[in-house]
């Protein structure tokens, strides 16, 4: 402890505690300095001072491939990016059209730094078809502080039809037959995806 200053008969004494880094734990304590004067009979004064300790709102990125095509299989990610020192549970909510799909609890750390922590879940669309076009997915972090910290971010799908060839055999617009005979149409598709070709009815 030094003599951080005097006034006339009054000197003043500084000491200091430094918490390296704060976390969610540090959050409530209280933190008490106690002074004693050696006289007889000793005189003792002390101070509290109980910490409030916030975090900070995180940043959450939901990326998507950049091509999303009918028929293939889609996964998003969702990274969250927070300040060390949350020793609470981090939970992850996926939701389409505001409807919850699933939930994620005690999301694991993918990677650190000095002052942050990233935290990474996916979601994925096994199958897509023309429906999920537009479809607006979105990715929640929520700590579970009290209260909690929430953040979210959104991707809205544009669903693509894939490129594909039609035909149909034997070609043209009129094909002669003779009555009794069998005759055999074929709809030739050529793609990329799997699809569903429905028989070929008459008008």
């Amino acid at each position: 402890m030094n003599v951080s200053s005097t006034t006339g008969n009054m000197v003043m004494y500084t000491d200091t505690y430094t918490i390296s880094q704060l976390t969610t734990t540090d959050d409530g304590r209280e933190y008490q300095c106690e002074v004693v004067i050696d006289t007889s009979p000793p005189v003792i004064a002390n101070n509290t001072v109980t910490l409030d300790v916030t975090v900070p709102t995180p940043s959450v990125t939901v990326t998507a491939p950049n091509t999303q095509t009918v028929g293939q299989s889609l996964t998003l990610e969702c990274n969250v990016t927070a300040v060390r020192g949350i020793e609470v549970m981090v939970n992850i909510i996926w939701s389409v059209n505001g409807g919850i799909l699933e939930t994620m609890e005690g999301v694991n750390v993918s990677s650190t730094t000095d002052n942050s922590v990233v935290y990474t879940d996916t979601y994925t669309v096994a199958e897509l078809s023309t429906d999920d076009d537009g479809r607006e997915y979105q990715c929640e972090v929520v700590i579970n502080t009290s209260p909690p910290v929430m953040a979210n971010d959104t991707v809205t799908l544009d669903v693509m039809v894939p490129a594909f060839g039609l035909a149909i055999s034997p070609n043209g617009v009129i094909r002669s037959g003779r009555v009794g005979d069998q005759l055999n149409l074929y709809c030739v598709v050529t793609t990329d995806v799997h699809c569903s070709i429905p028989l070929l009815d008459p008008p």
